[in-house]
């Protein structure tokens, strides 16, 4: 079997179905998949301590070989959860990208009104801020407003 029916094998058929497939076609390639489990089983303990190990601090060290390798492996299951993720919120809004409704950008928020006791008035203080916090300055955007700022 050349390497391109095996490729195609492997990505259109589930894993159970492709080992069944090798154990046929191909009983030395089975063989050593099935070895290979056997060697997962036996070190089951000591992968899930070193595994649990990274989990527990992400900075700890092995050897460069096997922190690559467990980097690699995290970092491809952080993107694979936050794709289920994705594809959960799209299932729960009906596949709809452009619904907004749960989480609407605010890119310009109003400071709240400092009420003055007396008068439970708003405080003119009070002004608009950006979304990063500096205070937005507005103005009237009219044609008299231009010409009056060029006469000055």
């Amino acid at each position: 079997m050349n390497a391109l029916d095996e490729m195609t094998l492997r990505l259109l058929t589930s894993k159970k179905k492709y080992n069944q497939y090798l154990a046929t076609a191909m009983p030395d390639k089975s063989a050593e998949i099935q070895e290979f489990y056997t060697k997962i089983a036996k070190f089951r303990p000591r992968i899930q301590s070193l595994l649990g190990k990274y989990l527990d601090n992400p900075a700890s060290q092995t050897t460069i070989d096997v922190d690559e390798s467990v980097e690699q492996c995290l970092r491809t299951l952080i993107k694979h959860f936050e794709m289920r993720d994705y594809e959960d919120k799209c299932a729960r809004k009906n596949y709809d990208e452009t619904d907004s409704s749960e989480e609407e950008e605010v890119l310009f928020k109003e400071e709240e009104a400092i009420l003055d006791e007396e008068t439970t008035a708003p405080n003119p203080k009070s002004k608009l801020l950006s979304y990063w916090g500096a205070p937005i300055n507005r103005q009237q955007t009219s044609l008299d407003n231009f010409v009056r700022r060029r006469k000055k």
